[in-house]
């Protein structure tokens, strides 16, 4: 009776260690989703104001072209 409550013991432990098991592993997938949408995001907060900026460069250098072929910005 000794070895089988040790063995029931032992069974639940094991029963109770892979069910945290696998709320961590679930939790950290979760997690990882939620990460890995952000990519997307972050790559374009960074990159943005440097198009933007770009952008307003290729603009001004057309202006300045301009003026500086006609004379005046007609």
């Amino acid at each position: 009776m000794k070895k089988v409550s040790k063995y029931l013991c032992f069974t639940l432990f094991i029963v109770i260690l892979l069910f945290t098991g696998g709320k961590i592993q679930f939790y950290l997938d979760q997690q990882a989703e939620l990460s890995f949408h952000m990519y997307p995001r972050i790559f374009s907060f960074v990159f943005s104001p440097f198009s933007l900026v770009a952008y307003c460069a290729s603009v001004n250098l057309s202006i300045t072209r301009k003026i500086n072929m006609y004379g005046n910005f007609n």
